[in-house]
This record gives structure tokens, sequence and C-alpha cells, in this order.
């Protein structure tokens, strides 16, 4: 089957999209999408059978209207500090110019979700205050980042040989974590060297996306870490652990991760780790990955 669409807007004011052409010897039902005036749209539609004296021209669907899910990695944290739950001054702007982002393409936010961590909570105040607003957040457990120290700790003392050797060296810290990351998700350390079973964590972050996709309507904003949302695109997205560390290790900070769905079906993955707000001259330098 082959059709050609138009969007235009119906009485009752959803976006419609009427098929202008289209050729077919049965009735066979398909699914277009693409992206109109309005914005994405999504169209059902049908061939009618040869002789049943109906013409295809003046049959059209209703769009269904999709949601979305920005998942968004917190500013940058204070690895060179006493508490790394803390977000730096640099992080704080970088969340900060996010908002400004937002705002200045009218883009707003029916709920607004955090993680339980001071580093999530923070983020979000600072992309509100770029986007001149006061928000009410929603708080939800499964986006909690895992306890890295903790696994860090437990991989150093499971393999000596290969522990981190310094703690202020961020390449080192790295460089234990993928290795610490890849035992874990192969249950190879003891279950005391762990924060929690690779399992558990897994089912924590699904249990995290069901709590953001409840409602299903509009623009949800959610502060967390780049293990948790590198967890959400690898259930997403179908891809391994090694890809799913891979994606962890990569994610800068104050990043967009972003979905498209319909209430009952799986979200599927529109963008990942972008930072359009530091993609200028001047903004270069503050991309970071901590």
């Amino acid at each position: 089957m082959e059709g050609t669409f138009h969007l235009v807007q119906s009485p009752d004011r959803r976006n419609e999209v009427r098929g202008i052409t289209m050729r077919g010897a049965a009735t066979v039902s398909t699914a277009r999408t693409g992206m109109g005036a309005a914005g994405l749209f999504e169209v059902a539609c049908f061939t009618p059978k040869p002789g049943s004296g109906t013409s295809p021209l003046r049959h059209y669907q209703p769009v269904n209207q999709m949601a979305e899910l920005f998942l968004i990695r917190h500013g940058q944290a204070s690895f060179d500090g006493d508490d790394y739950d803390q977000l730096s001054a640099l992080g704080y702007r970088q969340c900060q110019w996010l908002g400004e982002y937002f705002k200045e393409r009218g883009v707003t936010f029916e709920r607004i979700v955090c993680g339980e961590m001071t580093r999530h909570r923070q983020s979000a105040d600072a992309i509100c205050q770029g986007l001149g607003i006061t928000a009410a957040y929603e708080t939800h457990p499964g986006f909690n980042e895992f306890d890295f120290q903790k696994l860090l700790l437990g991989f150093g003392t499971t393999y000596p040989d290969q522990a981190v050797r310094d703690w202020s060296n961020q390449r080192d810290v790295f460089r234990c974590l993928r290795r610490a990351m890849l035992a874990w998700s192969q249950e190879e350390l003891p279950e005391t060297a762990v924060p929690e079973r690779w399992q558990a964590f897994a089912q924590r972050v699904g249990r995290a996306l069901d709590f953001a996709r409840q409602g299903a309507v509009g623009k949800t904003l959610i502060c967390t870490s780049g293990g948790t949302i590198s967890m959400a695109l690898s259930q997403l997205m179908g891809f391994d652990a090694n890809t799913l560390i891979n994606t962890n290790l990569g994610m800068r900070n104050a990043s967009i991760s972003h979905c498209f769905y319909k209430q009952g079906s799986t979200p599927y993955v529109t963008g990942f780790n972008s930072v359009p707000h530091l993609d200028t001259p001047e903004r270069l330098a503050s991309i970071s990955y901590i």
C-alpha cells in the first residue's frame, strides 16, 4: 500500500492526517509516522476492497497524541570535593543553561521527577531557575544511581591487583569502574561486594520508568544519573551490558536522552546524550562527564 498524507486540524482542534492518494488492491491496515506542522504524528489508514464503492480519499484517522520523556543526567558533581553528591559550580551553570534552552524553545513540562539524591534535586532546581518557574517535584527511588563507590571498593577487595590506585585521578577511577561494572553485570562479585544485585538494579529502574510513564500526557522531565539512564536505555533498546557500560561512561553531564511513547506501548528513543545548550564555541569547555 502507498499513500500521501497531509496534516490538517479537525473542528475539535485535534490534529488529523488525511490521505489524498492511495493505491492498493485489498483492505490493508498500516501505520505511518512523520513530522508535520504540529509535530510528530502517527496515522492508521486502509485501502478499501475493489468494487466496494468506498473511496480512500474520504478516510482518515485521528492522530493519537504522544507523550515524551526527557531523561537528564545531573550536572557536574563534586568529584574533587568532600561529598560527590553535590553539584559543582559548573554543574549548576550547565543545568541553568539547559533550562534557558528549554525556555527559549517554548518547552514546558507537565511533570518533573527526580531520584532521591541531592544532585538530582539540585539539577532540577537549576533547570527550573533557567526556565523561570517554580515547580513541585515527584521522587522515585528507582531513579537513584547505584552506589559506585561501594562497587569500586568491593571490586578492589575482590581483585586487589585491579583496584583504584589514585582516587583523585578520573582516568584511573573510570578504568576500574568499567571492569567493576562488567564483573557486577556477570555476577562475578560476592553479594557483600556490590551495592545491589545487577538484576535488582534493572528491576528498580524498570519500575521507575513505569512510574514516569503514568498518564501518558505531555512532557515529563526526569533528573537522574548516568548509570540509571544507561540501564533505562538498555531496556528500551535491547542492548547488552557491555554497551550499557560504554554508554554510562560516555554520558555527559546535563545531557538529554529523549523518548516518545503512548500509553501501553514501549517508548522509542529519539535522542541520546545531547547537550545542545553547550554546543557553542564559548561553552564547549563546559562539557564534562563526572
